[in-house]
């Protein structure tokens, strides 16, 4: 053999990944005991250069998770989360996605639900799972504003959401969505039903009421099925952690309701 280790990490694009190789080849050749034989040795090898590239992998996909900043960095509390111990815990495991299911979180507003399903896409990433964060609303103004400028653009951007093994759909059913949204829904969920790809929707709205906000009640309907089929169902009930946290900051005893606070 002519050429240098560095010659072949080179050629074979390893080289940036293969920062503990030479300490750790230095070791197995100092060796003496004889304890490593050559197929473990390439292995740990190869599992350095694993490792590295895994941790590379997953600091990327967190960055392009798109999860909201104010969480991305937050431990999701199983003790605080307005739902069963037991239960975050279960989900928060993601074996659900290995076996291709939905779900969807409800409840009212500020009780843990974005941060419960961010928790997963974090927890989801870290066991392989490509993931992605939207609201709806600009997940379907995003969608529509492609469409309107060319189907090249509009292919291009439902082709990345179909790649995702995770979608994280946020507060559907509040805001102002484009008139196509519902038409949207339905494409995301056939497809990702048809790809066997796992969707969490968020919302703390009724279903019945989204059709107001989606249009097309048949488009809605036909995406829902497609959905729920194979969707849990986690109902998020408690105080607004929301709340508790502005009560504590500014020690408020008993906590007020906003009315009460608004009529101060």
């Amino acid at each position: 053999m002519t050429e240098s280790l560095d010659f072949y990490l080179n050629q074979l694009r390893l080289s940036k990944d293969a920062g503990n190789v030479d300490s750790l080849l230095l070791k197995l050749s100092n060796d003496n005991d004889g304890k490593m034989d050559p197929r473990t040795a390439v292995c740990e090898v190869l599992a350095e250069i694993f490792k590295t590239r895994w941790a590379k992998k997953t600091a990327t996909w967190l960055t392009t998770a798109g999860f909201p900043k104010l969480l991305a960095g937050k431990t999701f509390n199983t003790k605080q989360g307005n739902l069963p111990i037991d239960q975050a815990e279960s989900f928060l495991e993601c074996d659900w996605i290995e076996r291709h299911e939905n779900m969807l979180i409800s409840g009212p507003a500020g009780i843990g639900k974005t941060h419960f399903s961010v928790a997963i896409g974090k927890r989801a990433i870290a066991k392989g799972y490509r993931t992605k964060f939207s609201s709806a609303t600009n997940l379907f103004k995003i969608l529509s504003k492609a469409e309107e400028t060319s189907p090249v653009l509009f292919e291009k951007k439902f082709q990345h959401l179909l790649a995702q093994d995770l979608l994280i759909i946020d507060d559907m059913g509040n805001g102002a969505y484009p008139p196509k949204a519902g038409e949207y829904l339905y494409m995301l969920m056939d497809m990702r039903s048809q790809r066997a790809l796992s969707t969490i929707i968020t919302t703390n709205s009724s279903i019945k009421d989204w059709s107001e906000k989606l249009g097309n009640p048949h488009n809605l309907r036909a995406g829902l099925d497609r959905f729920l089929e194979q969707a849990h169902w986690i109902k998020f009930q408690g105080k607004s952690l929301r709340l508790v946290s502005f009560y504590k900051r500014n020690k408020i005893k008993g906590g007020q309701s906003l009315e009460e606070m608004s009529n101060a």
